[in-house]
């Protein structure tokens, strides 16, 4: 990845709009910028500040000989080190104050109200402005690399996919399914990209349904649902199919069909200028006019390095679909209490035409 390139790309536009200076704090923000990932995503243990004159790498002293190897080679980026005796606020101070710096620009979506009132009370002298989306507007399009590594990440997902359901049987546990897939994984030495789920008959008519909370087992006759994502250098993959154990009944067979259909042409509806809300009502009125109950949930989301990230294809979305955007076209049926269908794929327009990474077999299966 050429991380230069797109820390160059911000620059660029802060420049553009006249912000003097910037902090992300956002895990997955400075991933994409540097390509450097702290051990938990939610404690903040890195910040990226960016200035005119540089980008400053600030985190503490443990990930002092990590980070100073990775930027080594990296010359418009500087690692600096807070510890009890040089805070975050003071190593922040002494670039504003060195650079005459009187503005500082920081992501609404990430900085808790707590962390405002720190900076507002601590930097007295800097005016803070909140940014929306500036990374994330760079991360929806995805470029041939990160394509590539979502390819290879899809492509995981149908093997585990494969294997799964060469070991699914009368009496067998939604647990027994989840171990099977997590040894599978695990022995890879890969990740999934979220909590998987594996949900049997009334559990799948729980759009996300929590495998922690309780435990089906398979009867003669069950609708088996496997959602799940694995990530390959930390991009993911999003998938779910539908399979049946023992013959379906007619109402089940006729509602696949139709959700599989409707899948199929919402995916073909997808070009290049195309509006969010558009895609999602090709999805949604096609099966109420069908007479299925209205999705519950939002047709499709974007994908990358996190599962859901960026654009949602959602009725209330008008954002065109543009070149490198990868998201997933998900629509569902769901009856509460007897089953639920969902069939998912993560999609990609190359040539102006829609194309799944995702290639696990759509048709309807019985085991």
């Amino acid at each position: 990845m050429d991380y230069q390139k797109r820390r160059k790309r911000l620059r660029n536009y802060l420049t553009l709009h006249n912000i003097k200076s910037f902090l992300l704090t956002d895990f997955y923000n400075i991933l994409y910028l540097t390509g450097f990932k702290t051990l938990s995503p939610h404690e903040k243990e890195a910040k990226l500040v960016v200035t005119p004159d540089s980008f400053y790498f600030i985190t503490d002293t443990r990930y002092q000989t990590e980070a100073g190897r990775y930027f080594k080679s990296a010359n418009d980026v500087e690692v600096l080190i807070q510890s009890p005796d040089r805070t975050f606020i003071q190593i922040v101070s002494g670039i504003f104050t060195d650079q005459d710096i009187r503005q500082l620009g920081f992501e609404k979506h990430d900085l808790s109200y707590a962390w405002f009132e720190y900076l507002q009370n601590s930097l007295k002298a800097v005016q803070l402005k909140g940014l929306n989306n500036v990374v994330m507007d760079f991360r929806n399009q995805k470029d041939i690399n990160e394509i590539d590594f979502m390819k290879k990440a899809a492509s995981f997902t149908d093997e585990c996919l494969a294997d799964v359901l060469q070991n699914i049987k009368g009496g067998i546990r939604e647990r027994d399914i989840m171990h099977r897939m997590e040894s599978w994984v695990k022995s890879r030495g890969l990740e999934f990209s979220f909590d998987p789920i594996v949900a049997f008959d009334e559990h799948s008519a729980l759009p996300h349904y929590n495998n922690k909370m309780s435990d089906g087992v398979l009867g003669e006759h069950s609708i088996i649902l496997i959602d799940m994502g694995i990530t390959y250098k930390d991009y993911c993959s999003d998938i779910t199919r539908v399979f049946f154990h023992g013959k379906p009944t007619k109402d089940q067979e006729k509602a696949y069909n139709d959700l599989l259909h409707i899948q199929k042409k919402t995916i073909s509806a997808l070009q290049f200028g195309i509006k969010l809300d558009k895609i999602d009502m090709t999805a949604r009125q096609g099966l109420i006019d069908k007479g299925y109950p209205a999705i519950p949930h939002s047709t499709g989301h974007g994908v990358g390095l996190e599962v859901h990230e960026g654009l949602r294809v959602a009725h209330t979305v008008r954002d065109e679909l543009k070149e490198g955007i990868v998201l997933t076209i998900e629509p569902g049926i769901y009856f509460e209490g007897k089953w639920g269908m969902r069939i998912e794929d993560t999609v990609h327009l190359i040539d102006g035409k829609a194309q799944s990474l995702t290639q696990f077999p759509k048709n309807l299966i019985v085991l």
